[in-house]
């Protein structure tokens, strides 16, 4: 997939937004986070350019080991656990 794919991916858990804090260093904005244990912890993608930003974003949540998961919109009421299978978001059931 190429980046734009990658974005309009990651659009489909949560709004997703691309965002500049200088001149050749963005990063990527989203409300989803990484389940470790009780713990919600934040991974955002950074990079040179937004191709090296959304990739670095779509490697962080695409690659989690196992027993890790993702929160997406951790805080509100159509919070969503899930994980990359290889081919789409799959939900996983928390317990």
């Amino acid at each position: 997939m190429d980046y734009q794919q990658k974005l309009y991916a990651l659009n489909a858990i949560a709004e997703t937004s691309l965002k500049m804090r200088k001149p050749g260093d963005w990063y990527v904005s989203q409300s989803v986070e990484i389940k470790d244990g009780s713990v919600l912890v934040g991974s955002y993608g950074n990079g040179i350019t937004p191709e090296e930003a959304i990739n670095d974003h779509w490697d962080i949540l695409t690659s989690l080991p196992h027993g890790k998961y993702l929160i997406a919109r951790a805080h509100r009421d159509d919070r969503k656990a899930i994980r990359w299978n290889g081919f789409m978001w799959e939900t996983v059931n928390e317990s």
